[in-house]
């Protein structure tokens, strides 16, 4: 599987050349954007990603659990993480489009 999160309204570079770019926008682009691919596997309440590709490659190192929770939408919840010195719990929710 593969995932790609990006921040609403992401400002364009200057440069054409994103190795180009400066620093602030190399900074800028990092901050509003995250991917990864990796194969999963399904047991019953949770989803083990083995993270293959990443923006941020700290996690191709171990296992990435998952929650799971089935309402009428997937709930994928992380175990608590630091992000920005913070402890939080991030959420994706996956829902069927008709």
């Amino acid at each position: 599987m593969s995932v790609a999160i990006m921040a609403l309204n992401r400002r364009k570079i200057e440069s054409v050349d994103m190795i180009g770019a400066s620093i602030e926008e190399k900074v800028a682009l990092a901050e509003t954007y995250f991917s990864y691919c990796s194969k999963y596997k399904v047991s019953e309440d949770k989803v083990t990603h083995i993270v293959e590709v990443s923006f941020y490659p700290n996690p191709m190192e171990e296992n990435q659990e998952r929650l799971e929770k089935f309402e009428d939408k997937l709930i994928l919840s992380t175990q608590p993480i630091i992000v920005e010195g913070k402890q939080q719990i991030n959420y994706i929710i996956w829902k069927k489009i008709k």
